[in-house]
């Protein structure tokens, strides 16, 4: 039930924070451990959390929109990407990627224009969710906890 809930709920908490870092213009936006970035104009200095995974593949034709590190009861990390390219090719590269890096990579569920692949390595349990979004972009969601 967990994993259900899981795909169906967080990707759409990944869309409204990602419609929340869009629409934040000039405000100051949470990016994980008490840190907060200025953004300005829609330009954004966001990176990833020094905890995020070193193995963990990231898509090098995507642009970092949000990302965020949670360390109440369990650790977590969260990095929303958005690209032109298809949702094909974005899951296409998740799946060899992850596999040639050591990761356990397992299609969820499969639809219209998504695609939610579950992840684990060693103590890493996650997934990658990847949908099309607005205006041609597809976005690519990653959360990943670990135990």
């Amino acid at each position: 039930i967990l994993i259900i809930i899981l795909v169906l709920f967080i990707p759409i908490g990944f869309i409204v924070l990602k419609n929340i870092v869009f629409n934040a213009k000039n405000k100051d936006t949470e990016t994980g451990g008490g840190e907060s970035e200025k953004v300005e104009n829609n330009i954004q200095n966001i990176s990833l959390p020094e905890s995020f995974p070193q193995d963990f593949p990231v898509f090098e034709k995507s642009t970092l929109m949000a990302a965020n590190f949670n360390k109440d009861k369990i650790e977590g990390i969260s990095a929303i990407w958005e690209t032109t390219s298809t949702v094909e090719e974005v899951a296409s590269f998740y799946q060899d990627n992850l596999i040639n890096r050591g990761w356990k990579a397992d299609i969820m569920s499969q639809g219209e224009g998504f695609i939610t692949i579950s992840v684990n390595k060693d103590n890493i349990n996650g997934f990658v969710a990847i949908t099309r979004g607005k205006e041609s972009k597809v976005v690519i969601s990653v959360a990943l906890g670990v135990k």
